[in-house]
């Protein structure tokens, strides 16, 4: 039964909110592919300092900006 449930609810939770969501997405669809874009720049930046083993000079310049916090404080 509460598979069932867990199963369905979603489900029909979509069914429901669905036209909402459509009406939504009209308003921001012209925002989504420069944001694409922007965020698939971010990840291959992220990835190229991973690659390059620099990642500890975003880390280092976000501390000295104050962002960031430490384990154990």
């Amino acid at each position: 039964m509460f598979y069932s449930l867990g199963l369905g609810l979603p489900l029909l939770v979509t069914a429901v909110w669905l036209d909402r969501f459509l009406t939504h997405f009209r308003q921001i669809r012209n925002y989504v592919r420069p944001l694409s874009i922007m965020s698939g720049l971010l990840l291959v930046a992220v990835g190229g300092l991973l690659y390059t083993n620099s990642f500890f000079l975003l880390t280092s310049y976000l501390e000295r900006s104050g962002i960031g916090w430490y384990i154990g404080q």
